[in-house]
């Protein structure tokens, strides 16, 4: 138990070094106090330590962490992004108005499906949302693939006239 308590009390008082020497190794802050925890944490585990004289644990805690340091970065921890290259790269997510007005648009087209009849809709989920080809379709509904296309098309215009009544544009 008594072990125990001299590495903390060094370790606490050796802390800011422990911290500014990671950070010379890794250049990075956050990475820097994961290798002092890292290195706390061997030390903690650690069943025999000399703990004799303070300045060979000392010394000690300092190897243990600087160790863990370049393990760190031998890891292949990237270096930290500088904010000129973060803000460089393009941001092409929606803005939030986008997304609301992307969302109110599916809405109404879902509606406007609502309203088909079973045969519309299922001729217009099965082309647009399956990807099946006409004949496909009309062997699935038995129906001739001239009616498929037919219906398709009249349902597509009708539900453009609808969406347009919206003020959604196609």
């Amino acid at each position: 138990m008594e072990q125990k308590y001299k590495v903390e009390q060094i370790f606490t008082k050796n802390y800011a070094r422990l911290c500014a020497m990671t950070t010379a190794i890794l250049h990075d802050s956050s990475l820097a106090q994961d290798a002092v925890q890292e290195g706390w944490i061997r030390l903690h585990k650690a069943k025999q330590l000399d703990t004799s004289s303070e300045e060979k644990l000392e010394h000690l805690i300092l190897i243990t962490v600087r160790h863990a340091a370049y393990n760190i970065m031998r890891r292949g921890n990237p270096e930290p992004i500088e904010d000129s290259i973060l803000n460089s790269i393009p941001d092409t997510s929606p803005s939030p108005h986008e997304i609301v007005e992307s969302r109110e648009v599916s809405r109404k087209i879902k509606n406007s499906l609502r309203n088909l009849s079973e045969t519309d809709r299922s001729i217009i989920q099965l082309q647009y949302g399956q990807g099946y080809t006409s004949t496909q379709i009309a062997a699935l509904l038995d129906i001739s693939p001239n009616t498929v296309r037919q219906r398709a098309w009249r349902t597509r215009k009708m539900l453009k006239a609808v969406l347009e009544k919206e003020g959604i544009i196609l």
